[in-house]
C-alpha cells in the first residue's frame, strides 16, 4: 500500500578476498642486499630502515671515514657473520669445532655457554628465520626463536658481537616479533632479548631483556613512527 517501506534486504556487493603476499614471496637481491615482491615493489629491510632514520649506527658513514675505519667496518662485518654463521650451526648440532676459525672460536663458545647457563632450546626452523609483515610491508631475518624449559616462555634472541644499543636491538627485535606472531599464533613470543658475546670478561656474555622494561610494550610503535619516517624519505637517502 502507499506509503509503506518495502522491507527490503540489500545485499552486500560481492568483493574478492584480499590475497596478501607472504615471506614465500619475497624476492631477495644479494646484489643489492635488496628485496622485493614479485611486482616489483620494494621491501625494506629492518636493519636498513633503523639505519636510515639514525637511530642506529651507520657503519657505511663510518667506513666512509678513512681507510683504517673502512677496514675496521669491513673486519667487524666479516667477523660478525662468521659468529652468526657458526652459532647457526651449534644450534643444529652440525658445527665442526676444529673448522672454527679461531677469530671466531671465542665468540662461539660464548654463545654455547649462554645457551647452557639459561637453559635455551632453540625452537625447530626457527633460526635465520625470515620475516614478512604483510600489513605494513617490511622484511627481516631474526636469529632465533628459542623455549626455555625452566621458565616456561619462548624467547626471540638476536646474538650481538658489539653494544646492542649501538644497533637498536629493542626496535629490531620488536619488528622481527609481529610478522613472528602473524605467522604463527601458536608460537608467541614471552621475551625478547639481546645476547651481546663478550668472550674477554669473565661471563662471556650479556643478556639485555628488553620486555622487562617498564616502556616495552612501546618498542614496536616506535618501530612504526621508523618506518613512517622511512617510507617519506627521497629514494636516495634511503640505504639498502
Amino acid at each position: 500500500s502507499l506509503g509503506r517501506r518495502a522491507d527490503v534486504r540489500r545485499r552486500a556487493p560481492d568483493h574478492p578476498p584480499v590475497v596478501r603476499p607472504t615471506v614465500d614471496d619475497i624476492r631477495y637481491h644479494p646484489d643489492t642486499h635488496t628485496s622485493t615482491l614479485p611486482d616489483g615493489q620494494p621491501v625494506p629491510h629492518v636493519t636498513a630502515i633503523l639505519g636510515a632514520v639514525g637511530v642506529c649506527d651507520d657503519f657505511e658513514e663510518l667506513a666512509a671515514l678513512s681507510a683504517h675505519m673502512a677496514e675496521k667496518v669491513g673486519t667487524a662485518r666479516a667477523r660478525g657473520t662468521a659468529v652468526h654463521a657458526d652459532c647457526h650451526a651449534h644450534d643444529d648440532d652440525d658445527l665442526v669445532w676444529e673448522t672454527v676459525d679461531p677469530r671466531v672460536r671465542a665468540y662461539v663458545e660464548a654463545w654455547a655457554q649462554c645457551r647452557e647457563d639459561m637453559g635455551l632450546v632453540p625452537v625447530a626452523h626457527a633460526r635465520e628465520r625470515r620475516v614478512y609483515h604483510p600489513l605494513f610491508n617490511y622484511t627481516g631475518i631474526l636469529d632465533g626463536v628459542f623455549w626455555r624449559p625452566a621458565a616456561g616462555k619462548r624467547i626471540l634472541a638476536d646474538l650481538k658481537t658489539g653494544d646492542p644499543d649501538s644497533a637498536a636491538a629493542h626496535l629490531q627485535t620488536a619488528a622481527y616479533q609481529a610478522p613472528w606472531e602473524l605467522a604463527y599464533p601458536d608460537l608467541a613470543i614471552d621475551e625478547r632479548w639481546a645476547v651481546q658475546l663478550t668472550p674477554k670478561l669473565r661471563v662471556p656474555y650479556r643478556v639485555v631483556n628488553y620486555t622487562a622494561r617498564p616502556d616495552a610494550a612501546m618498542d614496536f610503535g616506535k618501530f612504526l613512527a621508523c618506518l613512517t619516517v622511512y617510507n617519506e624519505q627521497p629514494p636516495r637517502r634511503r640505504k639498502p
